[in-house]
Formats: C-alpha cells, structure tokens, sequence
C-alpha cells in the first residue's frame, strides 16, 4: 500500500507541472514591473521568516509579544491568528501586521505556513468550496478557507480580538496594503489579496509569496488576475508544494512566477524540506544579487 506522502509525491512529480510559464514568468531583474522591487522581495520574505521565528519560540501563544526584533524600516503592529480547523476551538498564531516607516499608509500583512514540506503534502485536501457567493470568484481549497475565514487581530499579548474583516474594515489610513506569505502562508496570503482588492480596502493591494501551492480553481485565478495585477510567486524548480494540489484536481496557480533553483548551489542539500525551506529561497534570492545575507538552516547547509 502506497502511504499518502509518497501518494502526494508521485502525483506531484508526475502529473503536473511546477508553475505557469511564457507571459506569466518574469526574471528577478524584471520583478519591478510587476510591483516588487528587488530589496522589497528579501525585507518581506525576512518578515514571513520572522513569523516561524516567533511560532517556533511561542508555540503555545496564538498572541505572543511583539519580535524582539524586525526588519530595518519596517515595525510590527499587532498578532494575526485563526483556527486550523473549524471543529478545534484552539487558535495558532499565524503572523503579524506591520506599517512601513517612510510610508505609514503602506500596511503589511506577513503569514507563516508550515516550514516541513513532508507534513503538509501529507496533510493537503483536494477538496474545492466556492470562494464567495459569487460564482465568478471560483472555487478553493477546502483548508485554505477554513483558516482564512478564521483569521483575527489582536494587540501583542492581549487575548481581546476582533475578526480581519472589521479590523480592515475600520481602518481609515491606508493607502497599500501588501500580503506575503510561505508554503500554506501564500494561499492564505492569495485569498486574503484577492478578498481586500475585492472589497476595496485600499487604492493598491500588492502580493508576494514564496512557495505557494495553487489555491483555487480556473475561475478563481482568472478572477484573481483580473482583481490584483502586482502579483509575484517566487517558485524554487524542485520545491514539491508548488506542485500540489495538481492540476489534475482542476486547480490552477495565479501569475506572475519569478523561478529559482537551489541546485545550483552548492551550499544548500538537496531535500524536500529543504527545496522547500524559506531560508533556502532567500539564500538563493540573495546569492543572485551577489551578495547573500542569508544561509541556509542548519539542517539544509551541505557540508
């Protein structure tokens, strides 16, 4: 009997391929035109990284205190949270939201997912549930919207929250808000760009994640691309989770893709958790420019 893990892998490796290409793909020196700059791209992946920083050190704290520290020009602001399923009344925390310093009406909003790749093919559901009543929005993945609809802000350390929609909803000094997510964090991230452009809660809604499996159906990335043009999924070529759920399932990615590929270094091992570490796509990001700031996880560095 094939387990479910090696299941997800034979599917992924066989019957779809990493991402969209052609039009759709744009190199690193290019990502500016579609709204990231390259300095952009390493502070907000260095933000989602911060995340698991914090998850790991507050495992059981859906509303830890604010980072010790964060990403020069930037500060964090307060904790976001949800439940991992409907039925469990336990909240994780999930990451935080941040103001831009030289821009304060730019608010960030920074999503961890899940840094072991094996766990979460593992865990993945092929299930699809209508984004929103409107047909035209499409269809998602069942656990994606389960969190996503869950989702609440809170002050750092305090058990007092209110839902993401009337946090949003309230807010009147907003002019750009950014979503940038990891691994599970970027479908997340997806539905949250798409939900906020829907819903106009500001002039420019920007999207940036790493690793992201496909979010919802044909529909939906139509519609997504229609609804949030300044969109960039950087993918690492053999990183699994950008592969499932398959294309055979109907699911379909959104655009733009910005590909990397940590073969090519020597440094990172070659593994499923680590194709799919965040740190591995920032070193890879950075090496890129010549002058990393980043090294993979002790456990992803080849020796």
């Amino acid at each position: 009997m094939i387990k479910p893990l090696c299941l997800t892998m034979l599917v992924a490796y066989f019957l779809t391929a990493c991402a969209t290409a052609g039009r759709d793909s744009v190199p690193l020196s290019q990502a500016e035109e579609v709204g990231f700059s390259q300095q952009e791209i390493i502070d907000f992946g260095q933000m989602v990284n911060l995340t698991y920083d914090q998850f790991h050190r507050y495992s059981s704290d859906f509303s830890p205190p604010a980072p010790d520290t964060f990403v020069a020009g930037y500060r964090a602001t307060q904790n976001l949270h949800s439940q991992d399923k409907p039925s469990d009344s336990k909240r994780e925390f999930y990451g935080y939201l941040a103001r831009s310093n030289a821009d304060p009406q730019h608010l960030i909003i920074a999503v961890r997912g899940t840094s072991d790749a094996a766990e979460w093919l593992d865990d993945v559901k092929f299930d699809k549930v209508p984004f929103s009543h409107n047909a035209k929005h499409g269809r998602v993945e069942l656990g994606f919207k389960q969190v996503f609809d869950r989702f609440a802000i809170s002050d750092f350390g305090s058990r007092h929250d209110v839902s993401l929609d009337e946090y949003l909803a309230a807010l009147e000094d907003v002019s750009m808000i950014t979503v940038v997510g990891h691994s599970l964090g970027s479908s997340l991230a997806t539905l949250m760009a798409f939900d906020f452009s829907v819903k106009g809660y500001a002039d420019e809604i920007r999207i940036l994640t790493f690793a992201s499996p496909r979010t919802g159906d044909h529909h939906f990335s139509a519609a997504f691309v229609a609804q949030v043009p300044n969109s960039l999924r950087v993918v690492n070529e053999p990183d699994l989770v950008p592969r499932v759920p398959p294309r055979l399932f109907k699911f379909r990615h959104v655009w733009h893709e910005l590909k990397i590929d940590s073969r090519l270094h020597s440094r990172v091992k070659r593994s499923v958790t680590c194709f799919h570490s965040l740190s591995t796509y920032l070193y890879v990001l950075t090496r890129s420019q010549h002058a990393s700031q980043f090294e993979p996880t002790a456990e992803c560095l080849a020796l």
